[in-house]
């Protein structure tokens, strides 16, 4: 009763998918057919040896609304194994009213792009394009005669050439049997005949006589196809033309590029020469140390470690301070208005620094600047929120020497901090760190340096002179590639050799064993909880011995590790106040490093076949 319906595979749904895809897709790509309509060239050529070249092009945009075209024209002439330059100039693209196009013209490296018709699209349809040049190096010059190979429609276009033709204006009459001339079509290589050529007012299957002619006609009816094109060739007699030789660009024999490369041996060879001048000997293994250094003071331990004093080294030095009473940190929040409320840091100074070591003192005086200071009242008022203030603390404050307001040292504390900085690589000298002078030690470096750049630049400047002198300036494309990466291995040397230049001047014989102690230390503090040995080294057991290296935990950039047991110690510093009634923690102190980060920042407003000859190149719609 039913007949059985057969089973509709895949393969079907497939197929079907594909026919209605292409069905579909039919219409858009038949309106979208870019081509060329005709595309003639006009090679007159000058009794100085130069052609001018005009190519009229009927470009069919279609439906398209296109900006232009472009034009690609090769300046590079290849010719018995070697390469000639072609100079082209009086470039002008017209319309078929004689109007001018807007032309970009941009020189590359074996053609010149021109960009005709500006930047707007507004061309559709078929549009003429008149292009006329002038084009020098483009005849050959034999013994017996002197010839014309060009490829009057190049191989890289694009889009089908519908029509096409050439013809050759020659500076004088000749007698018709003095020249040779020759029309291929096609893909490159290929060796298929134009359809017509035509000497003078015969072409060549009509023409009964010889006559005096300066003119030869080579047509094409046929469609050329995508990167198909026309080659040309006309040999004429001597005499017509003065002989010009071309700029022949020369290939840079190897061993010119073998020059270049070891141009870089003198900054190959300054590295390990700077390498050894800044390499500190150091006793190994490193033996692990459960205490700060004590011949050497903590800004000092920043240079030993750095060969730089940083903002990190600067808040190490503020936290020792207070350890040791001379501040005391206190932190606020006031309500501003609101939810929102405004909090920030107090430097409390409670007693003179007469009798600290020359830096530090030096330190605390730049930290109370009058710039930087609030009124012992202004101070309490900035705390008020708390209504429970200890006496200690109200105490504190009234009697306070000083008390800075570290908002206010935010991009402002650049300059006494590079004074600082100074002065820390002056005393670490002076107290026998360093073997010499930082600045001393790092342009003497420098000047060294500079006498190794002094012998990569005499090669390279050398070598270019002589470039210079027997090759021409295209001849240089050939090693640019060379040139650019020794360039970059150049610049990464000489990166290398600052940063070495950088960890100058080398520590002293008390320099190093200040190093391995603070490495050992750094090993104690980077070792795990379960492994530490020595009850009496654990800081968990031993908040005293903790709070004594929390400078040190900064300097070394072991603050996040080693504070985490913050959380673990009922131990607070009697250092650090905070009027909203916040515990010393990780956070307390990653913010007292932060603030001191912003403060040292400084702002600022700161032709035997088709494709065998020359000129040619191609285009396409823009």
């Amino acid at each position: 009763m039913f007949e059985k319906v057969p089973a509709w595979s895949p393969i079907n749904t497939l197929i079907v998918s594909f026919v209605c895809g292409v069905l579909f897709c039919l219409p858009a790509i038949a309106a979208a057919q870019e081509r060329v309509v005709s595309y003639q060239t006009t090679a007159s050529i000058q009794p100085d040896s130069s052609v001018q070249l005009t190519e009229r092009i009927a470009y069919d945009f279609d439906s398209n609304l296109k900006r232009g075209i472009y034009r690609d024209i090769d300046t590079v002439k290849k010719l018995d194994g070697k390469s000639y330059r072609l100079e082209i100039s009086d470039v002008l693209v017209v319309d078929d009213t004689g109007n001018p196009y807007e032309v970009e013209i941009l020189n590359r490296r074996e053609d010149v792009r021109l960009n005709i018709g500006g930047d707007t699209p507004r061309w559709t349809g078929v549009t003429v394009f008149e292009i006329s040049y002038t084009i020098d190096g483009i005849l050959v010059f034999n013994e017996d005669n002197d010839a014309l190979l060009l490829d009057a429609v190049g191989f890289d276009w694009g889009v089908p050439i519908v029509e096409s033709g050439a013809t050759v204006l020659l500076p004088a009459t000749v007698d018709e049997n003095e020249l040779v001339y020759e029309c291929f079509v096609g893909q490159p290589g290929s060796t298929n005949p134009c359809d017509d050529v035509q000497v003078g007012a015969h072409t060549v299957a009509t023409r009964s006589t010889a006559s005096q002619v300066n003119q030869l006609t080579f047509a094409h009816n046929s469609n050329l196809g995508n990167g198909a094109g026309m080659t040309i060739g006309v040999t004429f007699p001597k005499g017509l033309v003065t002989e010009t030789q071309p700029i022949e660009i020369k290939p840079i024999p190897d061993v010119f590029i073998a020059w270049l490369i070891l141009s870089l041996l003198p900054l190959v060879l300054a590295v390990p020469h700077f390498y050894r001048k800044a390499k500190t000997k150091l006793l190994l293994p490193i033996v692990r140390q459960y205490d700060a250094p004590a011949d050497v003071a903590l800004y000092e331990a920043g240079l030993i470690l750095k060969h730089t004093y940083s903002t990190k080294h600067l808040a190490a030095q503020i936290i020792s301070l207070a350890q040791r009473g001379y501040l005391k940190i206190v932190h606020y929040q006031k309500q501003k208005f609101f939810f929102f409320k405004e909090s920030g840091y107090l430097y409390v100074q409670l007693r003179p620094g007469t009798d600290l070591p020359e830096f530090e003192r030096t330190l605390l005086e730049e930290l109370t600047a009058a710039k930087f200071t609030i009124t012992n009242t202004a101070a309490l008022e900035a705390i008020s929120v708390d209504h429970t203030i200890p006496d200690e603390i109200a105490n504190n404050i009234k009697s306070a020497v000083a008390v800075t307001q570290v908002k206010k040292l935010q991009n402002k504390f650049a300059k006494p901090f590079e004074r600082l900085s100074k002065l820390a690589r002056t005393n670490s000298v002076q107290n026998g760190v360093f073997v010499e002078d930082f600045t001393v030690a790092r342009l003497s470096a420098v000047f060294s340096l500079f006498r190794y750049l002094l012998l990569s630049a005499g090669s390279l400047v050398l070598l270019y002179t002589v470039l210079k002198l027997f090759y021409s300036e295209r001849s240089f494309e050939t090693i640019t590639l060379v040139t650019v990466g020794t360039c970059i291995v150049s610049a990464a040397l000489i990166a290398i050799i600052g940063l070495l230049i950088y960890q100058l001047p080398n520590l002293s014989q008390k320099g190093v064993a200040a190093k391995e102690h603070l490495l050992g230390l750094k090993q104690y503090m980077e070792v795990a909880e379960k492994e530490r040995m020595d009850f009496h080294f654990d800081p968990e057991k031993n908040p005293e011995l903790f709070e004594k290296l929390l400078p040190y935990a900064v300097l070394l950039g072991m603050q996040k590790r080693w504070i985490k047991h913050l959380d673990k110690l009922d131990h607070q510093p009697n250092w650090y106040h905070s009027s909203s009634g916040q515990q010393f923690s990780a956070t307390s102190l990653n913010s007292v490093v932060s603030s001191m980060n912003s403060s040292t920042s400084s702002s600022s407003t700161g032709a035997g076949s088709a494709g065998g000859g020359f000129g040619g190149g191609g285009g396409g719609s823009r």
